[in-house]
Order: C-alpha cells, then structure tokens, then sequence
C-alpha cells in the first residue's frame, strides 16, 4: 500500500517593505515646504514650530521558523507632536532605506493603496499619526529612516515690510528596527539582508533546552547611532538611539557612556535611559553652548570585542533677544526676551556685577532705566532657564550725555541778544534741559527763557534747544559778557565769551 505523504509547503511571504516597488506603487509627492504660504520660511526655533516625536525607533520582532517567518512583537505607531498656535499644518514622512538609500514618501493628505504605511493628522491633538505594518516579510534591511518634514503658517501678519504671512518649518527623524529572534536558538539580530531559511525540525517542547543561548552571533561588533549630530534648543531634553548588530546588548555586553563637555561648563548632560538587547537609548540636556560629544562603548563578554559609535550634541541657534546696545542715563531700556516656546521657569536680569538691576519672570518684557551714577558703566542682560544660563550674556553700555552746549548768540537789537543752547539726554523720563546761565560782565543777572520757542530734537540721545534773551546791566558801556549753561545734571557747557559791540 502506497503510503500517503503530505508534501510540506514552504509559505513565501513577501515584505513589501522593500522600498524599491514602493516607489512605483505610491505616487510622487508634490509637498514642498513652504508652498502656498509666504515666500520666507523661517527655521525650528526662530518660530517655536518644533515637531516631538513620541518614540526615537519603532521595532519590529520576527521569528525564523523553519517553514518561514513569523512577526510576534511590534511598535506599529509613532505620534509626531507639533509645538506652537500655527494654522494649515503640512506633513511629510520620507521613509529611508539604509542600505539603498531608496526612498519613498507619504503625506496625510493622499489616500494611498499601500496597506504597509499610512499618515494620519489629529489636528485636535495637534499631531500626525505614523503607521506601519510589515505583514509580509521578503527582503530584510538593517534600518529604515523615517525623516518627517513639516510647514505650518503664522496667523499673524507683520505689516507694510512682510505683506505676506511667514512659512514655519519644523523637521524630526526616528528609525524602524526589524529584529530576527531564532525559534531553535533563540539568538537575535538586527535584520541585515536576506536570511536563509532552515529546513530543520523543531524539537520536542520537552527536549528544548531550559537555558537558550544568548548574544547575537560571532560576528563582528557594529554599533550606529541613530542620529549622528542632534541640535536641540538648549537645556531641553533630547534621546538618541544606538543600534548594535552581532551583540545582545542587555545580557551579554558591556555597555559604556562616555561624556565629554566642550567647553567644561555648557551645562549638557547625558545618560543611558533604556538598554534592550537590540538597541539603547541615551538621553539627556542640550548644552547652553559649545557641544556635547557622547560616545557608547560596547564589549561582548564572550571574546572581549569592543565597537564604539559616538554622536554630538549642540545648541540649536537662538534668537537674540531685543535690545538697545547704548543707552544714556534716563533713558529707559526696554527688553523682549524673545524666548522660545519652551518648559521651566524663564527669568531675564539686567546686572550691574552682583547688584540685581531688574528682572522678569515667564519671558514677559523687562524694562530699566539707568541713573547718572550708572554712567559708564557696562551692563549685562542675561536669560535663564532654571536658574541655568540660556544661551550667551550680553552687554549694554550705559554711555555719557554729551556735555551741553552753547550753539548760537543772536543780537535780535542794539540792546537784546538770544543765546541759543542745546542739552541731551533725559532726566526722570523728562528731556534734559538748560536750567541757569551763569553770566559774567556787563549783562543783566535777569535773562528771559523764550519758552515758545523751544525745540525738542530726536536722536540718540534726543536733546532740546532753547532760547534766551539778554540784556546789558549798563546800556552806556560796551556789551561785553561771558555765559556758560548749566543743565539739570549739573554739568557745565564751555564757556562763551560773547562782544556785542
């Protein structure tokens, strides 16, 4: 009797994430970053439109079978948020295949026919939603980069100078991981081309070792930094992922974090918040300047291998904020932080050495104005952000009023002359002004102050002209005087020796 024998099926399953069909099942993108809104676009911080992205890497589990392959753990969506009161918001996710450098792209706005990606935008919680499902697997690639790319516009215009509203855009990245776990072994490894398929047996569940090894082969060592560089506004909090190839980073390696600040004191820190045997997570705060250099270490305990990768850390630019560089006494500094929108307790100061001048509390404007013993003096306007210096101190120089002048001498008769005279500067918000002429000759001690004709003349510092009128103590002798104007401060003019005859 001929024996029936059932013929075992080898179940292909195809992956189509293989990026290079997808380029021709999706349509090509026709985003551009800044269309239809105005012609500047101005970067991440410059308009608080920043994009967070909820997790640094999506990872995807299989398990090789002897018949196939089979996903039994994966991060299947990530949440991009977006920062900022900003109108008719733009995504785009271009996907990255590491090892090709083949890409292809989605937005929310397009209804594609691919199952295996997919975009959703919740404007309500302000944030787009990335989706994948790798239901059919084939072609297996290291990592995948996904870079997302938003515009959004401002609602609010600025004037005669910017007729047209501004163009924000805001840009992010995070990785998706495929991890291939042995059924017989139970060795796992970042997925790294094709791997062949097993026509061994599985054994008994009685007969499977209690104990399965670990590690990731015997390979050589490869560790990758998500993201090479990261700029990050200072002292918030940044991740990045590294991803190790032919180790198991959580059992059978030893991993090191080294840190080094340049220069020592940019307040940037980092640290080892997550290790999995795939990948480890590194986090910290963005230095307030210079560059954070991190580097991670890692050993597998079998053979003593090391790998290191390492990634820097930097200051996103800063806005400046809004100043006047010179000032006089008297006249008021007014100060717009111009913070970016960002968590802790903001305060800006204006110091003189360890005197406190003024302060501000939440990024609200700062004001001061300076007295006549502040006069020379060099004034340093500071942000913090708890209590740490937020980007650099910059100086505000309090310079002196130029002395008061005599500007012109007018005989108006054969008896009457008008002394022209100009003080600068400002006195208790008030223009500074002529309050005495210290006469000396044959001239009246009473002059008249021609009040209506007074002038107020802008500039920096503004001043004022006035006019006064004066006579000859004795009309039968030779109009001859010296005058010299007092303002209110006090301070003298040069004195003028004045021949009427």
């Amino acid at each position: 009797m001929q024996s029936s024998k059932r013929k075992r099926r080898i179940v292909e399953i195809y992956f189509i994430l293989y990026l290079a069909a997808l380029v021709f099942i999706l349509p090509d993108s026709s985003f551009k970053p800044g269309g239809r809104n105005g012609n500047d676009v101005l970067g991440d911080f410059e308009s608080a439109f920043t994009l967070i992205p909820e997790k640094s890497a999506l990872v995807c589990n299989v398990i090789v079978e002897p018949n196939g392959y089979r996903i039994t753990k994966i991060d299947s969506s990530n949440v991009i948020f977006y920062t900022g009161d900003f109108e008719d918001i733009q995504f785009e996710f271009t996907i990255e295949e590491q090892a090709t450098n083949r890409t292809v792209t989605l937005r929310p706005d397009k209804n594609y026919s691919a199952k295996y990606f997919r975009v959703v935008e919740i404007p309500e919680k302000k944030a787009a939603i990335f989706y994948w499902r790798p239901q059919y697997l084939e072609n297996f690639n290291s990592t995948y980069l996904v870079k997302v790319v938003a515009t959004a516009k401002s609602k609010k215009a600025f004037g005669g100078k910017f007729p047209e509203k501004f163009t924000y855009k805001a840009t992010t990245q995070f990785s998706l991981l495929i991890v291939l776990m042995n059924a017989l072994t139970g060795e796992q490894t970042i997925a790294s081309g094709t791997p062949q398929k097993t026509n061994l047996p599985l054994a008994p569940k009685e007969q499977q070792p209690l104990q399965l090894p670990t590690g990731f082969g015997i390979g050589k060592i490869l560790l990758s930094a998500t993201s090479p560089t990261i700029s990050q506004i200072a002292y918030q909090q940044w991740t990045n992922t590294i991803v190790g190839t032919n180790i198991n980073l959580a059992t059978d390696a030893k991993v090191e974090l080294n840190v080094r600040r340049e220069p020592e004191n940019n307040g940037g820190t980092a640290q080892i918040t997550q290790i999995t045997p795939e990948f480890v997570v590194v986090a910290g705060r963005t230095p307030s300047f210079g560059k954070l250099m991190v580097e991670v270490k890692a050993r597998r305990k079998f053979d003593g291998q090391e790998f290191s990768t390492s990634f820097t850390v930097t200051p996103q630019q800063i806005e400046k904020p809004e100043f006047p560089e010179y000032v006089y006494p008297g006249q008021t500094i007014n100060v717009d932080p111009k913070f970016p929108l960002i968590q802790g307790e903001l305060k800006t100061i204006i110091r003189d050495g360890d005197r406190i001048c003024s302060s501000s509390l939440g990024g609200a404007e700062l004001t001061y104005t300076p007295s006549l013993s502040d006069t020379g003096k060099r004034l340093s306007l500071e942000r913090y952000v708890n209590n740490n210096l937020f980007g650099q101190s910059y100086t505000i120089y309090v310079l002196n009023f130029p002395l008061p002048k005599i500007v012109d001498i007018v005989r108006t008769s054969p008896t009457t002359i008008e002394i022209v005279t100009q003080a600068f500067g400002m006195m208790n918000r008030e223009r500074n002004e002529i309050v005495q002429l210290e006469l000396d000759g044959n001239v009246a001690e009473k002059y008249l102050d021609l009040r209506g004709k007074l002038q107020d003349l802008p500039g920096s510092p503004p001043s004022r002209k006035q006019f006064f009128q004066v006579k000859p103590r004795d009309p039968n002798k030779p109009f001859v005087f010296n005058v010299v104007a007092i303002d209110k401060y006090g301070r003298r003019s040069a004195p003028r020796r004045v021949v009427a005859d």
